[in-house]
């Protein structure tokens, strides 16, 4: 069982810390005005103040690691009821069907996924932000009513990540997105299907990514004989032990990935797609 650490653990103690001192400011302007004399039994109350002000500082007030479950709980709260009282009270104009979600999952490819990963749960970029990327198949994300999130989604999060998406797309993409993020824990998240490596749908998934190499433009750059090219060869490409998700995200954002990049973005691919690809190309290897 992992240990919690000690930030963590003593986190709450900050908003009591910010309690003390905030009444011990009151206290000592009551009894300034009141033009009362200290005496030792006011001491403690002198001190309020700054033991308050100590606990702040020393359990809470930092950005050096990522928040602990009470900061999170709390500033969900925060964040969710803020959500509520913006939010349009307008209703959702789509049919909840595939259609509606495969859509989604086109805006969620291109604009999304660089930070999110197709499953949702953060690339390597997403997850070194602080605060990190959602994972977007958890109880908090999913736990926002449509019209909150079609807010979020609109509006962004200040002094995060989290862009606003008010001048990239329209407001039907963002009800599709909507669509497509309520079937992410199905596909994605704590109990969802894995299929083995061994599998006939994942010996589909690489001829799937075969031929998409072979007719999306791949080979005009790219050698996977160990020929000469004018890009980085993957005849090997699957010994360099990449993720599927560095993977993907590199088809969708190849400067994120690899600074100076001139290779194009592959994010118009359907997620089935880019999957496919990351399949094939990790299992260019040595025999």
């Amino acid at each position: 069982m992992a240990v919690p650490a000690l930030r963590e653990i003593l986190w709450p103690a900050s908003i009591w810390g910010l309690t003390l001192f905030c009444t011990g400011i009151l206290l000592f302007m009551k009894h300034a005005l009141a033009g009362m004399h200290w005496q030792r039994t006011n001491l403690g109350k002198a001190l309020l103040p700054f033991a308050g002000l100590a606990i702040g500082l020393l359990t809470g007030c930092t950005a050096q690691h990522q928040a602990g479950p009470a900061q999170r709980a709390v500033t969900f709260q925060i964040k969710r009821s803020d959500f509520w009282l913006r939010a349009p009270r307008t209703a959702d104009p789509l049919k909840p069907d595939s259609e509606t979600a495969e859509a989604g999952q086109a805006v969620y490819a291109n604009q999304c996924s660089v930070c999110h990963n197709t499953n949702g749960k953060g690339t390597a970029l997403g997850l070194s932000m602080y605060p990190q990327a959602t994972d977007l198949t958890s109880n908090d994300a999913q736990g926002y009513s449509d019209r909150e999130l079609y807010y979020l989604l609109w509006n962004g999060i200040g002094h995060t990540g989290m862009p606003r998406w008010d001048s990239q797309l329209q407001p039907v993409q963002i009800w599709q997105l909507i669509h497509y993020m309520r079937t992410m824990p199905a596909a994605f998240g704590k109990g969802a299907a894995r299929p083995s490596a061994d599998t006939a749908d994942n010996a589909a998934q690489l001829e799937q990514g075969r031929q998409l190499f072979n007719t999306k433009g791949c080979l005009a750059c790219h050698s996977i004989t160990g020929q000469p090219a004018d890009s980085p060869d993957l005849t090997y490409e699957g010994d360099r032990g990449r993720s599927r998700e560095w993977l993907v995200g590199h088809l969708i954002a190849p400067d994120a990935y690899s600074p100076g990049s001139e290779m194009p973005s592959y994010g118009k691919l359907s997620g089935d797609q880019l999957d496919a690809l990351a399949v094939f190309l990790n299992s260019l290897k040595h025999q």
